[in-house]
């Protein structure tokens, strides 16, 4: 019912270190585990142990989802890694019991009484945030003697006086950056959300390419009143290349995350559907209410998901980040005719038994 990893920063005698060198023990075992989860329900349902199988299923939802509470990004990414196994399986368990309204409705129920997906967004905003705000402070004391910061450009911080910079100033530039990261996770509407982390991306480029050299570092003094002021902006700017997330890739693997959800709970409701109606519906407002109370929709164009009843059974997904429609393939597909993998979040259904 509950999970609590506490993040624990080593020490030496003598010594200083970063909050974000605290290891974090349960991640890998999560990972684990919940592939252990997913194997030994697929071993339960070829034994016909459908209602153990389940309850793996469950447990490995709920194991995910504890451990994303974490408050840091790699918890919450590996909490969203153990939610996409437990979904693949799901999507197997469904194919495989072909579940009757009655059971899918019971499914739903369970799988509703769990706790949410955590966002993605306070790990960013607050945990992502304080982890650079404790690095500029245990520089600010040490004067990077602890630390040996080197940007992802080949840039190394100076030997500094922590007297030398002025750290109002460097710690206000990172706060700036974290503020656009969490005014873009304030979009409740995925593809708002993407447009705006690109954009932060797009500048994060534009300040990596400007700081890659000396005339570049100068530029990022520019326009200070004095000398400290000066090296403030040139380390706040330095230290926001090296620490910065990538809200892109964490803010799109919390949407997958939700569109795999959305997928799932679908599934279940044409498998219902069936069940009562011996054949798939033409389109998914037919679902609508006495199945599913809304028809969860794309969250990367925020249109309806595309569907298409085939031959032996149906074929659901989502555009996916690249907000294209992939004809339903997905980057673990062949590349197409245009040499490309698709990135669609899907389901292919056979009809099953």
């Amino acid at each position: 019912p509950d999970y609590y990893s506490p993040l624990v920063v080593p020490r030496k005698e003598g010594e200083e270190n970063l909050l974000m060198n605290a290891p974090l023990p349960g991640v890998q075992q999560t990972r684990e585990f919940t592939r252990a989860l997913a194997a030994r329900a697929m071993l339960r349902l070829g034994e016909g142990k459908t209602e153990a199988a389940w309850q793996d299923l469950v447990a490995c939802h709920r194991l995910g989802r504890l451990l994303g509470r974490g408050p840091t990004l790699t918890e919450r990414l590996v909490g969203i890694a153990a939610e996409a196994v437990a979904t693949h399986a799901e999507l197997a368990f469904i194919e495989a019991t072909s579940p009757d309204a009655s059971q899918a409705a019971q499914y739903l129920h369970e799988l509703s009484m769990l706790p949410p997906i955590p966002d993605i967004a306070e790990s960013v905003t607050l945990c992502e945030r304080f982890f650079f705000l404790d690095a500029m402070l245990l520089i600010a004391r040490t004067g990077g003697k602890s630390v040996a910061p080197v940007t992802g450009n080949g840039l190394r911080l100076p030997s500094l006086s922590p007297d030398s910079v002025d750290w109002d100033v460097a710690v206000s530039i990172g706060n700036q950056w974290y503020g656009r990261f969490e005014e873009a996770f304030e979009q409740r509407e995925h593809h708002e959300r993407r447009k705006m982390l690109a954009d932060i991306e797009h500048d994060l480029k534009e300040l990596s390419r400007s700081a890659g050299s000396l005339s570049g570092l100068a530029g990022l003094a520019s326009g200070a009143e004095n000398p400290r002021e000066g090296a403030g902006r040139i380390f706040g700017n330095l230290m926001v290349l090296m620490l910065l997330p990538a809200g892109s890739a964490a803010g799109n693997a919390h949407a997958r995350a939700h569109q795999h959800e959305g997928n799932v709970r679908i599934a279940f409701a044409l498998a219902a559907y069936r069940s009562d109606h011996a054949r798939y519906p033409e389109n998914l407002a037919e679902l609508a209410p006495k199945y599913l109370q809304e028809v969860p929709g794309d969250l990367f164009n925020g249109e309806p998901l595309l569907y298409r009843v085939t031959q032996d059974g149906y074929l659901l997904y989502s555009v996916g980040m690249n907000g294209q429609d992939d004809g339903g393939r997905t980057k673990d597909d062949e590349p197409g005719e245009d040499g490309l993998r698709g990135d669609d979040v899907r389901v292919r259904m056979s009809a099953g038994k």
